[in-house]
């Protein structure tokens, strides 16, 4: 085992957004559960508060007559009443929702924004922080990915916040919905630079997880 004072590591985890959605999911059930949640509405006609793998209300106070979703890899809508849409976030990444009501022809048109939900990364960096005390990382949304960043002492703390971190997206997987139940784990290669303080030698470890559908 690597012994230094301080070892400053990088941990990409690049994890693919069909996989991030299944991890973030919370089953047939999600939709029920956050229909008291209110949707921000910017002045630019920007909706907010739209989490991946999660279900939200949107009420228009008008009478709907027709919705489309500009990119239904990102999101999907659907009417569930009159003047009500249920909008679902699949994977991060702007899209745009349009709205027509009653006999207009003209429709609103509204910039749609899908986000990880940051509770799923708190709870992964706090089980880092329970079982590997001396790690210092910090799970960061870019886009589609996750990046872990931050410090662990050894070469043997990295590849244990590695291995928490497989298993805690994998776990949530498995208890992921019927119909997500054919996903594939896949183990694929990349390297990481360590630097020890104390002797300025550079070590590499490879280990990048992707889990794909």
């Amino acid at each position: 085992m690597l012994k230094a004072d301080y070892t400053r590591v990088v941990l990409f985890f690049l994890i693919l957004f069909f996989s991030i959605a299944l991890t973030l999911s919370t089953g047939i059930h999600a939709e029920s559960k956050v229909r008291g949640n209110k949707l921000k509405v910017k002045p630019a006609s920007v909706l907010e508060g739209i989490y991946l793998g999660k279900s939200i209300v949107f009420t228009t106070g008008k009478r709907v007559t027709k919705v489309a979703i500009g990119d239904e890899r990102i999101a999907s809508v659907r009417a569930i009443s009159q003047n009500e849409l249920l909008i679902r976030g699949n994977r991060p990444g702007w899209t745009n929702l349009i709205i027509w009501y009653g006999n207009t022809t003209k429709p609103d048109i509204f910039d749609l924004q899908v986000q990880i939900n940051p509770r799923t990364l708190e709870t992964l960096e706090r089980l880092i922080k329970r079982l590997v005390p001396s790690a210092r990382v910090r799970a960061i949304p870019v886009n589609k990915e996750v990046i872990l960043d931050g410090t662990v002492e050894s070469q043997r703390d990295m590849q244990r916040v590695l291995q928490i971190a497989t298993a805690f997206f994998k776990e949530e997987e498995e208890n992921a919905t019927e119909e997500k139940a054919g996903t594939v784990v896949n183990i694929q290669t990349g390297s990481y630079d360590i630097t020890n303080e104390s002797n300025r030698r550079n070590y590499s470890v490879e280990s990048v997880v992707a889990i794909r559908n």
